[in-house]
């Protein structure tokens, strides 16, 4: 790969790693099948109809990428770096993310299901129509984050990093609601 290059359909399923930074790398409806991608540095790359499963994007970065219409299913994401991205209809699916970075990110009408993003960063991110199915989300941090419409029902919030104004806009189960007012300081007790 060179800086610059575009890549539009196909299926590559080899091994891309280098320890060099790539920009301006652009993948156009492509399918990833178990590559072996981890370490990769594609910053401000855009991926659009690209689709991954059973890769390992481990401690990649993409950051100050675009990204749309993405689904990543069965693979190891620990450690990537999607900071300052813009990601719209992305859709990741039984993957291992914790430990990833998405700080700064415009994320919309994207999907992480079954997917664990234990002691992820999601700092002063945009979320916009998101949704969080059976997701491990212990010990994630939401600082600064702004919600509109997101879904957090059926995850594991324990431990979650948020401040007062930074959970507005979730949608959550009662038993979530009560844990949630516990971590921002309030006490609900009974007459």
């Amino acid at each position: 790969m060179q800086d610059g290059e575009e890549y539009d359909g196909g299926e590559i399923g080899e091994v891309l790693r280098n320890l060099r930074r790539y920009k301006n790398i652009n993948f156009y409806d492509l399918s990833f099948k178990s590559a072996k991608m981890d370490g990769l540095q594609m910053e401000k790359s855009s991926l659009r109809d690209v689709r991954f499963e059973n890769c390992d994007l481990s401690n990649s970065s993409f950051e100050d990428s675009d990204w749309e219409k993405i689904k990543i299913t069965n693979s190891r994401l620990v450690g990537m770096r999607l900071n300052g991205c813009k990601i719209k209809e992305l859709e990741i699916s039984g993957c291992l993310a914790s430990l990833s970075q998405m700080r700064f990110a415009d994320i919309d009408k994207s999907v992480f299901e079954k997917t664990d993003l234990h002691d992820a960063d999601f700092q002063n991110s945009k979320f916009v129509k998101v949704k969080f199915k059976g997701c491990d989300l212990r010990n994630v941090s939401f600082l600064a984050a702004r919600f509109k419409e997101v879904d957090l029902r059926e995850s594991d919030i324990e431990n979650l990093i948020v401040g007062k104004d930074d959970i507005s806009g979730a949608i959550v189960e009662t038993s979530q609601a009560f844990y949630l007012l516990g971590l921002l300081g309030v006490s609900v007790q009974d007459v």
